[in-house]
């Protein structure tokens, strides 16, 4: 019997009590800001949604007609791990508008969490149809459990542990095959809160982003603390 995820889109959370939740695990960079959220994926010249000058680089203007078809247009059109990965988190940017107002101290909006369910429930289907049909599933997998760790940190409700996004972000990269953007991903997820396997995921992306400069430049501007600190122990 297939157990299903609970996940509750009702309950208020204001950035208050999520701060006092998660202040005694919080590692942030000297860029403040949830890892997975606030801070922009250099794609270069890749098709994603929109982005702009707004709030975490968000378009102001951008108003979707159906935000969920187009995620999932550009996600099934799309290889790279990068562009996947900063177009999942510009859609949960454009369903959480509120973020902004939220890590200042408001609440999110019952429409906010109406937007999040239906992201959620698009991209969970689309992860049980691609399964069922063993097409693609481990890509669709990826893609699922890291919206649901975005909209973890997001803040706007309850997609599950960080702990349970690991895994299935493990099992769906273990499927897909050795590849430093996978790590890198790992590396953003296992973060915040820090696990142990953080610096295995962030050596290995260190290391395969040798010969890709588009990694490479993500991963010096998301961990620049960490690597100050390997080259003082260094």
């Amino acid at each position: 019997m297939k157990k299903s995820m609970v996940i509750n889109f009702r309950r208020p959370t204001t950035f208050l009590s999520l701060i006092a939740l998660m202040l005694p695990l919080i590692q942030f960079s000297a860029a403040a800001g949830p890892p997975l959220v606030c801070h922009q994926i250099d794609i270069g010249t890749a098709t994603s949604l929109p982005a702009g000058d707004g709030p975490f680089g968000m378009d102001r203007d951008y108003k979707p007609g159906d935000l969920s078809a187009a995620t999932l247009a550009l996600l099934d059109a799309e290889q790279s791990v990068l562009v996947r990965m900063e177009t999942i988190r510009r859609a949960v940017l454009y369903v959480t508008r509120a973020l902004y107002g939220v890590r200042h101290g408001r609440s999110y909006t019952d429409a906010d969490r109406r937007n999040a369910a239906a992201l959620f429930l698009a991209f969970e289907t689309r992860k049980d149809a691609a399964r069922a049909a063993k097409e693609d599933a481990a890509r669709c997998l990826f893609d699922y459990a890291y919206l649901a760790a975005c909209l973890r940190q997001a803040g706007i409700d309850h997609t599950g542990s960080q702990k349970e996004q690991y895994a299935m972000l493990s099992r769906a990269s273990a499927e897909l095959g050795a590849e430093p953007a996978l790590d890198f991903a790992m590396a953003l997820l296992s973060y915040h809160p820090r696990l142990e396997s953080f610096a295995v995921h962030l050596k290995r992306a260190q290391e395969g982003a040798s010969a890709d400069g588009l990694l490479a430049g993500n991963i010096a501007r998301h961990f620049e603390d960490e690597l100050a600190e390997q080259k003082q122990v260094n």
